[in-house]
This record gives structure tokens, sequence and C-alpha cells, in this order.
């Protein structure tokens, strides 16, 4: 998909509760900060796309590497990352209250 929206926000928005989903579908016990580390996770891939370290280690052309590292720096990914994050929150939340009350 080629647009200016969808794939370039609304991608890194989901991809923070994608990952948040793995996790809670592969690991029982409950992670009480999860979306914090997930941002923290997402910020520090997105710091190293801002120094290139794709390239620093030669793995420009793989495009598995390229793919999961990603090849360009964007400051709104990380706002992306943080939103994404707050939903989850905000959903944990949430969804605490619920079950305090059953």
């Amino acid at each position: 998909m080629h647009d200016n929206f969808i794939r370039p926000y609304i991608g890194d928005i989901l991809v923070i509760i994608l990952m948040y989903t793995f996790i809670r579908g592969v690991i029982d016990k409950k992670i009480k900060i999860l979306p914090i580390y997930l941002f923290l996770f997402a910020s520090f891939v997105e710091v190293m796309q801002y120094f290139k370290v794709i390239e620093l280690l030669n793995l420009e052309n793989n495009k598995v590497a390229s793919i999961i590292m990603g090849t360009s720096f964007d400051i709104k990914d990380i706002l992306c990352y943080f939103i994404g994050s707050m939903i989850l929150i905000i959903y944990e939340n949430i969804s605490l209250r619920i079950n305090k009350t059953f």
C-alpha cells in the first residue's frame, strides 16, 4: 500500500499492538508494564535507524534484515509507537476494572 497516512502512521501504531498481542499470546504470565517495554524497544530500533546500524553491519542488501530493522529514521514513528502504547495502557486499565467488577 502506497499512501501517506494508513501505512506510515496507523501501521506503526498497529505494530505495537501486534507485538503486544503476540507476547500476551505466548507468555501466560502478565507483564505489568509490557506496553512501556514495547515502546522502549520500538524507539530503540528507530534510534538504530537514525545511526544507520543496518549499513554499519553491511546488511542493507539483506531484505529480511532491512524489513525487520527498517532503513529510515522518522521522529513521527516514535510518536506513533507512543500512541500505540498509550492505547494498550488504556486497554489494560479498562480490562482490569472490568475484571474487578466481576
